[in-house]
């Protein structure tokens, strides 16, 4: 089972995808997959990362810039040791570093 990291606006929770994923009921399972364009395969691949990180918008709203957003999400990685992590990206990201 993965580790999973959600980053909404300053929170951050570690917690077990899978066990989140099965205890989420069926309109959370669907708002998450619609928000984040997440096919029923992506779930299975997400499985075996050691994390996932869902990103969010904060440079392209505004709320930080570029360089410090690629700065939250590689002080994540070195925060928790990371070596196998995916990244879904937000539709509305436009990140590519």
């Amino acid at each position: 089972m993965g580790l999973i990291i959600f980053l909404l606006k300053n929170v951050i929770s570690t917690r077990s995808f899978r066990a989140l994923w099965n205890q989420a009921s069926n309109e959370k399972k669907k708002l998450i997959m619609n928000i984040f364009d997440i096919s029923q395969d992506d779930i299975s691949f997400f499985d075996g990362a050691e994390a996932l990180i869902l990103t969010q918008p904060f440079s392209e709203d505004g709320f930080m810039s570029e360089t410090e957003k690629i700065r939250v999400y590689r002080s994540l990685i070195e925060k928790y040791q990371l070596k196998n992590v995916v990244f879904k990206p937000h539709p509305r990201e436009s990140t590519i570093a």
